[in-house]
């Protein structure tokens, strides 16, 4: 009896009402069990309309045929192909713009960075007004006025005419600036072409796999080898050996200037032009404040607090 008075009173149901140390988790569950019922009867109503409607609720339309066409792709795609087809054009595009922009907006976002702590007033102030004007103007309205400055300035193709534009053709007659886009050469993969593809990449893995081991070398021996002519060369020389022992299995189709448009190559879109360019400005200019921010925690001036300074980061000071 003493160990079951020391060990306090047994649980009881009403003990998630009256007592204070489960009432509320007892309410928590009410509610939510209250809210999943009113979420599935709505969806359930939704569902049912829907399939009075003749469009029950289905992942089915994926592999119907889209019917509409999207002007930039990466893989073979148009009208007839399904909607399945269509969403990995779009993830593909996605992930395209994601990647270039990146690139893009940290390049920009850290020369910009870097030019406004400059000493020259001009350039600082430049900068500022570059930073202050792109973060307080909404990104839409830059792909909108980059996309009309693309559309407006480059040369239009006359093609109506039967001959090529003016000046739309550089770098060895082999890429067409248009308004309608930049013509560039396509690749063109013979029998073995993939081969050399699939070199490169492992190459790329192996960079990776030198890089760690000329580390882990370098904290064990203190010898530091000349990595970026390594790297490089693991990076080119397997894939050209590959190609040219494999009688190049990889071409070029060049775009050339037909009847009304250019036939042949790869276009990219001044839609997706414009959009890389735009959410890269506008995107390097919240970076440029961040790097901006990050020199400015650097202590310039006092050269014992600048060695204080990296003490206290690399741990504790011993002097």
């Amino acid at each position: 009896m003493a160990d079951q008075a020391a060990q306090g009173p047994t649980f009881r149901l009403s003990m998630l009402i009256y007592d204070s140390r489960y009432r509320s988790m007892t309410i928590q569950v009410i509610a939510l069990f209250l809210f999943m019922l009113g979420f599935a009867w709505l969806a359930n109503n939704a569902a049912n309309n829907l399939a009075a409607l003749g469009k029950p609720l289905s992942f089915g339309f994926l592999w119907q045929p889209s019917g509409y066409d999207i002007n930039q792709k990466l893989i073979a795609y148009d009208s007839t192909m399904t909607h399945a087809r269509a969403a990995l054009v779009g993830i593909l595009n996605t992930l395209l713009i994601a990647v270039l922009g990146c690139i893009a907006a940290t390049f920009i976002g850290v020369m910009v960075g870097v030019l406004r702590l400059s000493k020259n007033w001009i350039v600082a102030r430049l900068m500022t007004v570059y930073i202050e004007t792109v973060r307080n103007v909404p990104v839409l309205l830059w792909i909108l006025l980059t996309a009309a400055i693309l559309i407006e300035t480059m040369p239009k193709i006359a093609g109506f005419r039967g001959k090529t534009p003016e000046n739309a053709m550089s770098l060895w007659d082999s890429v067409a600036f248009t308004n309608a886009g930049v013509f560039v050469p396509s690749p063109v993969f013979g029998a073995g072409g993939m081969v050399p593809v699939v070199v490169f990449l492992l190459s790329v893995v192996g960079i990776f796999v030198f890089g760690r081991w000329a580390k882990a070398r370098q904290e064990r021996t203190g010898d530091i080898l000349p990595t970026f002519w390594i790297k490089l060369a693991i990076l080119t020389l397997p894939a050209l050996v590959v190609f040219f022992a494999m009688g190049r299995p990889i071409t070029l189709e060049y775009p050339v200037m037909a009847r009304f448009r250019f036939e042949g190559g790869f276009v990219i879109r001044n839609s997706l032009i414009a959009l890389w360019l735009a959410l890269s400005i506008y995107t390097g200019a919240f970076i440029a404040e961040a790097v901006r921010a990050g020199f400015r925690q650097f202590p310039k001036d006092n050269p014992k607090r600048l060695r204080l300074w990296a003490c206290a980061r690399a741990g504790p000071c011993r002097w």
